[in-house]
């Protein structure tokens, strides 16, 4: 019970992590069509507009910690990235 428990947390924190990469690629491509040079798109560690009772219900089984988490660590990557530090996430 436990490794499928386990298992379901870890997929949604592999859901969170694609989704903010996915929104980072979309802004980044909004960015460098209509912002002006140099203007980028805050990054931030919101998750909540993933969670979608319809689209997205198994994020409502999954602790908000495990998603917090997720996002958190992903903005960190995110900004290790940006000082050089590491690939992009």
């Amino acid at each position: 019970m436990m490794k499928l428990t386990f298992s379901q947390w870890m997929g949604c924190s592999r859901f969170i992590w694609n989704a903010k990469c996915d929104e980072e690629k979309y802004q980044a491509r909004f960015a460098k069509k209509y912002l002006p040079i140099g203007t980028y798109p805050e990054i931030d560690q919101t998750f909540s507009q993933y969670k979608h009772k319809e689209l997205s219900p198994w994020l409502y089984e999954c602790p908000s910690q495990i998603l917090r988490n997720s996002v958190v660590n992903w903005y960190k990557t995110y900004r290790k990235f940006l000082k050089g530090q590491c690939g992009k996430p």
